[in-house]
């Protein structure tokens, strides 16, 4: 479930699919939900590129500063986590 769970994230972001390899206009609250799922399948680096994105259109964005600890934690960037 988690291998299938992660190929759908990675094909929604349009990651590793000829398919769907045009650029795609994704909303703050879709990127938020995208991170979300990718944690929750194990890409936290997916999750970690999300919300840079997501802090660098908004450096308040609460939601994405949390996500964007959980995934640095996921990826063992303690130090980082606690700066986010």
């Amino acid at each position: 479930m988690r291998i299938l769970c992660t190929g759908l994230v990675l094909a929604c972001l349009g990651w590793g699919s000829a398919a769907l390899s045009e650029p795609r206009v994704v909303g703050p609250e879709a990127m938020r939900q995208l991170a979300q799922l990718a944690l929750d399948v194990g890409a936290a680096e997916k999750a970690v590129e999300l919300t840079t994105a997501l802090l660098a259109r908004d450096p308040d964005d609460v939601q994405a500063l949390i996500l964007r600890s959980k995934a640095l934690r996921a990826t063992g960037r303690t130090a980082g986590a606690r700066d986010a």
